[in-house]
């Protein structure tokens, strides 16, 4: 550099006033070192955890439990020679039907949503309604290309059937047809949190669940709190399973009530120390943001309600037809594992009035039990009139059994009915007033269902395996009613109809290609007849299923559960602890996966 420029910029000021006044000199180094140094640690850390493969979105388990739709349902994929599909997600086993990308102008795409009936439990996908419906329609319209994709999941309530609609709504479907309502006390129970976020932090958790980082965070946090409060459970199943391995066994392990049975009496008056221990946890687990805190019904109403509009909603959004069952219940159902109090005041039931109750009460059993049903009847009518404002789910079920077995079927079938929950049969209100609303199609389950019955009475006997899950026939009858509607209705255009003859035999027959009872003789199915046998208080017969279920499939864990409450009604202890010790074994692998 020449001595004249040298000369020149010594005399210059330095910092030039310009750059004095610049924001930056007001940032003290270090913090902007620090900044930069966690952003540089926080980038390098998520890029290993891509690069090792760790918490591919594409695989790894929805740590929102289907919530916020971070993970599709269907995925595209380019099958070779057949062209590109929308294929069932790798972590959604219980979804099993492809489709293709691109719809041809001679399909008609129906989708069924829903939770565990609309899925098919227990007979799966190849019983389940969705199965009849496309049989039917493929008769009845044998030049159009018919697609029935069954895209229920069991467990899933109206929230997480709203995400899976939203996503289907985008596949080009014809008609959506939307069974729920049957899980939402459950999820209720066992997903409060995610019910209860807002639909901004609802779309910034979906967001931020791309982060390998993030998610990484979330495991650890859930797994520093299931070891001080222990595993999250998310079903009934799993957390009567966890109660019964969490203590050593005893001849209480397996503990059941018999079918016939005098329910316990509960004072309206609540302990008050019990009271501020639930605070307490309530308090705790709000904290953590865990465990089961219960919503009240109205809650439970109103998120059901929000959540049909939005279907509503979406399809009218999208163009698309939409139709809704009206929920089904089985108005016999029997629990032998719990058995329901009968809740009273004791300021208005002295003693001796719960004397004459039991007394009457176990007068009826006891006929009911040598087949003197109206001595029975009558027991329980006096039963009744000691109490005439409780609700008892028992005593309508044995008055119920008693007219039925008199021949007084619209008596009977009343008092069945009366035994429905109240929370039920609000959400099957709201479905009434939203579709006359939006005037969209209600197809009447239930009204189906006891139309078919010979008496008009529904039950294990005919159409149910428990609470909600319909048998064979009852799927049918809904495939072939689904079927009447969509023909009724004229929404599908067919250049060749089939004839009124060929119309008549769809309606009347089953199915071609029918694969008979052999193809559902699996141990899933086995276990849950062996089940609806236990809960009837059939336990010879629940035995015999249970051994042939395990015979089918040695882990099936709900057949060992199901062979523990056998053996232990039946007083043999050293099997029921044989079943205890493998049904152990199998949640621990279970657990491992």
């Amino acid at each position: 550099m020449p001595s004249e420029i040298r000369a020149i910029l010594v005399r210059l000021p330095w910092p030039h006033p310009a750059v004095a006044r610049l924001p930056m000199k007001h940032i003290p180094a270090p913090r902007v070192r620090l900044v930069i140094a966690v952003v540089s640690f926080l980038l390098g850390a998520e890029l290993i955890l891509r690069v090792v493969g760790y918490g591919n979105p594409a695989t790894r388990p929805d740590p929102f439990f289907g919530f916020e739709g971070a993970q599709p349902v269907f995925e595209l994929r380019d099958i070779p020679g057949e062209g590109r599909f929308y294929v069932p997600a790798p972590r959604r086993s219980s979804i099993t039907q492809r489709f293709p990308a691109q719809k041809s102008a001679n399909t008609y795409r129906v989708f069924t949503l829903g939770g565990s009936t609309t899925y098919g439990i227990p007979y799966g996908p190849d019983a389940a309604f969705s199965f009849w419906l496309n049989e039917r329609l493929s008769r009845l319209y044998p030049q159009k290309n018919i697609e029935v994709i069954n895209a229920g999941v069991p467990g899933y309530g109206s929230a997480r059937v709203l995400q899976i609609l939203e996503e289907v709504a985008a596949y080009q479907p014809d008609l959506l047809v939307v069974y729920t309502g049957q899980n939402e006390t459950r999820d209720a129970r066992f997903h409060y949190w995610e019910l209860k976020r807002g639909h901004f932090r609802a779309r910034l958790l979906h967001w931020m669940s791309r982060s390998r980082l993030l998610y990484l965070t979330y495991e650890t946090y859930v797994s520093v709190v299931s070891l001080a409060l222990g595993p999250r459970q998310t079903s009934y199943a799993g957390a009567m399973i966890e109660g019964i391995l969490s203590a050593p066994f005893s001849r209480t392990t397996f503990k059941s009530f018999d079918y016939l049975a005098v329910p316990p009496i509960v004072d309206e008056q609540q302990d008050a120390g019990q009271l501020n221990e639930t605070r307490a946890k309530r308090v705790l687990k709000s904290i953590l943001r865990v465990g089961v805190i219960p919503i009240s019904s109205a809650e439970v109403s109103s998120i059901f309600e929000q959540n049909v509009e939005r279907m509503i909603e979406a399809a009218r959004r999208n163009g698309i037809k939409i139709a809704f069952l009206r929920n089904a219940m089985n108005p016999k159902f029997r629990d032998v594992l719990s058995i329901p109090p009968v809740t009273i005041s004791s300021k208005s039931f002295g003693e001796e009035a719960k004397r004459a109750w039991g007394l009457n009460y176990a007068n009826g059993i006891q006929n009911m039990k040598e087949g003197k049903w109206q001595e029975a009847l009558r027991d329980f009518e006096r039963v009744r009139g000691l109490c005439p404002t409780c609700h008892d789910s028992l005593l309508l079920l044995y008055q119920g059994r008693c007219l039925e077995e008199l021949g007084l079927y619209e008596e009977a079938r009343r008092e069945y009915e009366s035994r429905f929950p109240a929370e039920d049969l609000e959400l099957n209100d709201i479905l009434d007033r939203l579709t006359r609303k939006h005037q969209i199609a209600l197809i009447d389950v239930y009204g189906l269902l006891k139309a078919a019955s010979a008496n008009g009475i529904v039950g294990y006997e005919n159409f149910f395996t428990d609470t909600v899950h319909l048998t064979l026939d009852a799927n049918k009858l809904i495939g072939a009613a689904l079927t009447d509607f969509i023909r009724k209705e004229g929404y599908i255009r067919d250049s060749a109809p089939a004839t009124p003859e060929a119309t008549a035999t769809v309606a009347r027959t089953t199915p071609a290609g029918d694969p008979g009872l052999a193809r559902y003789d699996t141990a899933a199915v086995t276990t849950a007849l062996g089940w609806a046998s236990f809960n009837n208080g059939k336990v010879d017969e629940a035995l015999d299923r249970g051994r042939k279920a395990v015979a089918q499939d040695r882990a099936e864990i709900q057949a060992h559960l199901l062979l523990g409450y056998v053996y232990t009604k039946l007083g043999r202890l050293d099997d029921a602890r044989s079943e205890w010790e493998t049904l152990k074994q199998l949640y621990r692998n279970l657990s491992r996966r």
